[in-house]
């Protein structure tokens, strides 16, 4: 039996929702949180064939004070989760500074992104949509809508990101092999990528 380590890091504003993102993914509710300060961990872990995977979710302090701090913890990192509020007008100016300070802590090609819009449990404009959505494109990452509230498209968000991580690694494994067991809580089954 071999096992695998992957790191998946939650980025973005404050007051996006990454600390109610994780929390909906590892506890499956919503609660209400205060800022993360530095960084907070949790794990999960599945089985693939013979191979088991431990994926290490790192959620790092939004505010510009902490993002020094916070950049340690972009080492190493297979993939990149950027939250962002559709909402706040300064989440969507912000995306390519994110980009930077992967790109200034990371080897390029060495990770992925994903692109989340949170809070989708309160409309947006088509405009709104196709702001991020271009810029999604403009990134060459993954757009994922959720809503850590209305536990939405949380379950989607995250087997993106296992199974970019698994594929990058393991050259197309897929989550939807039947030799695929799930090592804690039931993680996920593939859906719709769109919540709302």
């Amino acid at each position: 039996m071999t096992e695998k380590k992957f790191k998946i890091v939650l980025i973005g504003p404050p007051y996006s929702g990454k600390t109610s993102i994780a929390q909906c993914y590892i506890n499956q509710k919503f609660e209400y949180t205060i800022p993360t300060t530095s960084a907070a961990y949790f794990t999960k872990q599945l089985k693939i064939n013979e191979t088991t995977y431990t994926f290490n979710l790192w959620d790092t302090a939004g505010q510009e004070k902490f993002r020094s701090v916070a950049s340690m913890y972009y080492r190493n990192a297979n993939v990149f989760i950027i939250v962002v509020d559709p909402h706040d007008v300064q989440s969507y100016s912000q995306i390519d500074d994110w980009f930077s300070l992967i790109n200034k802590y990371c080897d390029f090609g060495a990770y992925q992104c994903i692109l989340a819009i949170n809070k989708m449990d309160i409309e947006i404009s088509n405009s709104t949509y196709d702001l991020f959505k271009d810029k999604a494109q403009q990134k060459k990452c993954q757009l994922i809508m959720c809503s850590a509230k209305a536990n939405k498209g949380i379950e989607e968000l995250f087997y993106e990101a296992l199974q970019i991580a698994v594929n990058h690694d393991a050259k197309n494994v897929s989550l939807h092999s039947p030799n695929v067991q799930y090592i804690d809580k039931e993680i996920l089954q593939k859906k719709d990528k769109q919540c709302c």
